[in-house]
């Protein structure tokens, strides 16, 4: 994944979540009605998906917001963006 591409919305999807418990939320796409389960860190993930910012910069702000390592937040950003992008929820730019 090139570090240096800036992640967005698909322009169809909207999101509205609902908090399930302190540590879940449910995403629910109501352009296809498809909801998944997610946690605080994709949530916040999914917020900076907004063509602000490169997935570098997510990963650094990530750092400092969940206090984890470089490499733990690396791959676990990584990994949420691709399969965001497998499921067509963003696009790379």
């Amino acid at each position: 994944m090139d570090l240096n591409k800036i992640p967005c919305l698909e322009k169809s999807i909207t999101f509205k979540e609902k908090s399930v418990n302190n540590d879940k939320f449910l995403v629910f796409d109501t352009s296809t009605a498809i909801a998944f389960l997610t946690n605080k860190v994709g949530i916040w993930t999914i917020s900076k998906c907004n063509g602000k910012k490169t997935i570098l910069g997510i990963i650094h702000d990530a750092q400092k917001v969940f206090n984890q390592s470089e490499k733990i937040i690396n791959k676990d950003i990584k990994h949420y963006l691709t399969e965001l992008k497998k499921n067509k929820i963003i696009i790379l730019k």
